[in-house]
């Protein structure tokens, strides 16, 4: 009898640590899936536009309208993708929010008027942004980095 009970107790116990392990797995690979990984997006700008590199908190600035022109003096253009994998990458790292709330916050921001004088464009993916970042001197933008080529510039974040 008491075999028994140490045989059940040990196959308890073995059930208990594999239901755990796979909880433990579990969550490192959501924390994982969240991570943001260097090459998931590229910042970038018109070719003529002589910005090299930008701040990350200059960057969010930008993106929030709270910084709205170019050292030059010229209006900031902005361009969002407002779509797919890439967009909840963008809010959370250069924004800081999800793409819920930064959609929400230009909703907000357009409707109140505070947003009146931020040039922002939305496209339905990266291909449309790119070809606007070509034509706009002055407008950047967040791209997967696969659609870089020679027609618009990237942008180094320090």
């Amino acid at each position: 009898m008491e075999y028994i009970c140490h045989q059940t107790l040990i196959q308890l116990l073995t059930v208990s640590h594999m239901k755990l392990a796979k909880i433990i797995i579990f969550i490192l690979l959501l924390s994982l899936s969240m991570l943001s990984f260097p090459g998931e997006y590229a910042v970038v700008v018109n070719k003529a536009n002589p910005v090299e590199e930008i701040s990350a908190k200059d960057l969010q600035k930008i993106f929030l309208g709270e910084k709205s022109t170019w050292p030059d003096g010229n209006q900031i253009k902005l361009a969002v993708v407002n779509s797919g994998d890439l967009y909840g990458v963008f809010a959370r790292d250069i924004v800081k929010m999800t793409a819920v709330q930064f959609s929400m916050y230009w909703k907000q921001k357009i409707f109140t008027g505070s947003g009146v004088g931020t040039d922002i464009k939305f496209f339905k993916d990266g291909d449309k942004l790119k070809e606007y970042i070509a034509t706009a001197p002055d407008a950047i933008g967040c791209i997967h980095p696969d659609l870089l080529d020679g027609s618009i510039k990237q942008v180094k974040i320090i």
